[in-house]
């Protein structure tokens, strides 16, 4: 029994020794993916420099720029495990970001939400919150709510997530199809994450410098930007 345990140690060090992300970065459709997350994030976290320089957190409770401030860790945490072939802490860290959002945009209405643990009672109190109740951030809160329980058959362990325990398959390693699957996961919630925070930081959003306002919107889609921009011109 010993020498199986030995020999399974061994295994384990030849795996990180010889752990090596250059063949995964060569493929084409991992750099396409990576490019499309990459574009989404870094649209967000443009956005959270400007507010945090436009001093909005200013006068309000340190919770609020903290709890902002994560969810930004939270999708770069995802996106790294991602790269790294971790894909069920990826999609764990992308779900913590879905919370840690709508928490951080009721938390000027109810600075009470931070210690709230039942996940889908934030929802219904973000559902009946005046910062989602405009059509626009209603609809994209009921999209995140919908990629949350996609996310919880990772947390569950819903049968087709469930991995196989032989040899060293448990650690990560890259896979074109869950690969894919996160790439999606992620580009959804980063969509309504993006257009909530674009209609409700509007006039923020057009007092930043021109180049930081264009690197935002590039993450945003086409048909939710034109959406925002007639409902605000009413």
């Amino acid at each position: 029994m010993s020498r199986r345990i030995q020999q399974d140690f061994i295994d384990l060090i030849s795996y990180f020794e010889n752990y090596d992300l250059s063949t995964v970065l060569s493929e084409e459709k991992f750099k396409e993916n990576a490019k499309c997350i990459h574009r989404k994030l870094y649209s967000f976290l443009v956005l959270s420099g400007e507010l945090e320089y436009q001093r909005i957190f200013e006068g309000t409770h340190d919770a609020y720029k903290k709890y902002f401030n994560e969810i930004g860790s939270d999708l770069i945490l995802a996106f790294f495990c991602w790269v790294s072939g971790a894909y069920k802490p990826a999609e764990l860290q992308l779900r913590s970001s879905i919370e840690n959002f709508i928490k951080t945009f009721i938390y000027n209405e109810d600075h009470t939400i931070i210690s709230n643990k039942n996940v889908y009672e934030i929802f219904e109190i973000a559902t009946n919150s005046n910062i989602f109740s405009p059509p626009i951030c209603l609809k994209h809160l009921n999209s995140l709510k919908m990629q949350y329980s996609t996310l919880c058959a990772f947390v569950h362990s819903s049968s087709e997530k469930l991995f196989q325990n032989n040899a060293l398959s448990l650690l990560p390693r890259y896979d074109n199809t869950l690969a894919c699957e996160f790439c999606a996961n992620f580009q959804g919630v980063l969509n309504s994450m993006l257009s909530i925070s674009y209609y409700t930081f509007y006039d923020n959003i057009f007092h930043m410098h021109v180049e930081n306002r264009e690197l935002f919107l590039q993450g945003l889609l086409k048909k939710d930007k034109v959406e925002i921009y007639k409902n605000k011109l009413k």
